[in-house]
């Protein structure tokens, strides 16, 4: 990543007090542990997976699109980008929140993992704006080893690939430069979330780690699209059977 000294050279003010605290966004939402989605096709699979289809409302938090409670469990369908879905995660902490669980969908760049596979994202490449505002350019972003241990013990070892992922704001700059630089990196898949929800989470010293279900290729000389995929949603109902195995049975670390 480019370092640079941001608006105007005064740089990144990663150590001083903030204006707003993420308080001042509390809810009463009776949970420590959260799972995230970002597909309105996701969320009722999620809902499903937890038997919380006729669970009670979650709180709204900024960036929400809606939200459950289930048995300990706050279950959310989120707005895309890294910005809003950092933002949400910031009120979710300061409401009580300790462990979270991301599931979204992403690109390959490596055709070693294809459509509907599953990318378990253990550091990743920082390119979308929102954790520099936490840790400097040269900070590594990296998930709770812990979390991602537990998600590897209930999902079993042939169900998932691990390495790399990268997080961009450019969705329509994916360059066929980035996508080779990248996989040769070891970068499995590029998505929109999971780098500054990583950095926030260690920011602020709670667990968290992502799932990902693979939607689409941009490895090859056309892009590959398979959003409406059978593959697709058998993926995403085990990312969501394995969160719902990790904590609605109490095996969260």
């Amino acid at each position: 990543m480019v370092k640079t000294k941001g608006c105007g050279g005064f740089g990144w003010d990663m150590k001083g007090k903030a204006v707003i605290d993420p308080s001042a966004g509390r809810r009463n939402i009776g949970a420590k542990n959260a799972v995230i989605c970002f597909s309105r096709d996701s969320y009722p699979k999620l809902l499903k997976a937890f038997g919380a289809m006729k669970s009670m409302k979650a709180p709204r938090f900024d960036g929400a699109v809606r939200g459950n409670v289930s048995n300990g469990t706050a279950l959310y369908h989120a707005s895309t980008g890294a910005s809003t879905s950092a933002m949400m995660l910031e009120e979710m902490i300061s409401s009580g929140i300790e462990r979270v669980i991301m599931l979204g969908y992403a690109g390959s760049i490596s055709p070693s993992v294809r459509v509907g596979d599953i990318v378990i994202p253990t550091w990743g490449i920082r390119e979308e704006g929102t954790s520099y505002h936490y840790f400097s350019p040269e900070h590594e972003a990296r998930p709770s080893r812990e979390l991602c241990s537990g998600l590897v013990r209930v999902m079993g070892r042939d169900e998932f690939f691990e390495g790399g992922v990268w997080t961009t704001d450019g969705i329509f700059r994916e360059t066929r430069a980035k996508v080779a630089r990248y996989a040769k990196l070891g970068v499995l898949a590029v998505e929109m979330e999971c780098t500054a929800l990583m950095c926030v989470a260690e920011y602020r010293k709670i667990k968290f780690a992502t799932v990902l279900a693979i939607s689409d290729e941009v490895f090859g000389e056309k892009w590959v699209s398979a959003f409406r995929s059978r593959k697709l949603g058998r993926a995403m109902d085990v990312a969501c059977a394995a969160a719902a195995n990790l904590f609605a049975n109490r095996r969260a670390v």
